[in-house]
């Protein structure tokens, strides 16, 4: 069944953070409006010439008919999700998923359908969300109206299939024992650098803090904890490190040296 999403004050939406996941399927969209009208300008106007040269014209065009539409999926103007690009198409078909871990505040999920040009990307029209309606955790699903600019249908009877499910942290067993829990853990998905295990974090008052300044700390076993020394221990940690990744700012150079030095 058809759903319109009805234009809103934006000042009556309610912010929200979705912290968790964002269930989508974008099926299709129907009776999308056909944004080439510059081809059709074009193809009118070759209309008028002799017809060898009208039809040699138009078999090279007859390529970019209408529409070559995909759909953007925003949060806060961040883009989480992009389909694949449809080619001359007013009835697009995509059936594509995605599961996006999400930490916005936001008002709207939004939908956004667009032409792929050459030259940039056209707007077609929009279906916004309301946060409130999927904060629940419900699946909500449905035809959309696609709106433009105005509010008001970009073309009669233009509709995209949707669905959305929010499901949020609390919800997610994958987190519940925090990072690096059990053997099995393997880190956060979908990352490019995979978990590495045995690494320590050092804690240092500042880079450099000369003997008796800092006051004495005793830990549980009866012991005193002993401050590192941030710039010693940079220094061995480089000296003694078998590979060692370099980076740098710039390289500036003292007016009476010859040889550079780190800046």
């Amino acid at each position: 069944s058809l759903q319109v999403v009805p234009v809103q004050n934006k000042g009556s939406l309610r912010v929200l953070l979705l912290h968790g996941n964002l269930d989508i399927w974008v099926h299709e969209a129907k009776n999308l409006p056909n944004m080439d009208m510059f081809h059709k300008t074009l193809g009118d106007m070759f209309g008028k010439l002799p017809g060898s040269v009208s039809n040699k014209i138009e078999g090279t065009m007859h390529k970019k008919i209408t529409s070559d539409p995909y759909v953007s999926i925003s949060v806060s103007n961040a883009v989480i999700g992009r389909t694949f690009v449809i080619s001359n198409s007013e009835n697009p078909v995509w059936s594509q998923h995605f599961y996006v871990p999400v930490a916005h505040n936001a008002a709207e999920v939004h939908f956004v359908v667009k032409d792929s040009d050459v030259v940039g990307s056209q707007l077609i029209g929009i279906v916004a969300i309301p946060v409130e309606q999927i904060y629940s955790g419900e699946i909500v699903e449905g035809a959309y109206s696609v709106l433009n600019s105005n509010g008001k249908p970009c073309k009669q009877g233009a509709v995209l299939s949707l669905s959305i499910q929010y499901i949020p942290m609390e919800k997610l067993s994958f987190y519940h024992q925090g990072v690096g829990a059990g053997p099995e853990y393997i880190g956060v998905p979908a990352t490019y650098f995979p978990l590495r295990k045995g690494g320590n974090v050092t804690l240092y008052q500042d880079a450099h803090v000369p003997d008796g300044i800092l006051p004495n700390v005793v830990l549980d076993s009866g012991m005193f904890y002993v401050n590192g020394k941030c710039w010693h221990d940079i220094f061995d940690a480089i000296s003694q490190a078998r590979r060692l990744i370099y980076i740098t700012d710039k390289v500036t150079r003292r007016s009476k040296s010859a040889s550079p030095y780190l800046g």
